[in-house]
């Protein structure tokens, strides 16, 4: 379930904005999606590496979108 697609958009590799809702940041940050899961209680729940620190944020996919 890894590296299907999901919606055609987020999928590993995948160049992504992480919400500030989970990075605690001050505004959207970039990244790049390691994992994909089809998280049984979760639904979709992506893995994003950010670029500028290097934290591995992971939540639901509605706080990613492609960058």
């Amino acid at each position: 379930a890894e590296n299907r697609t999901i919606m055609n958009t987020l999928k590993v590799g995948s160049r992504v904005k992480i919400s500030p809702n989970i990075t605690g940041m001050d505004k959207w940050i970039d990244g790049v999606v390691k994992t994909v899961e089809d998280n049984p209680f979760n639904g979709i729940v992506i893995y994003a590496e950010a670029n500028e620190n290097k934290v591995v944020y992971f939540n639901k996919q509605k706080y990613f979108k492609l960058a």
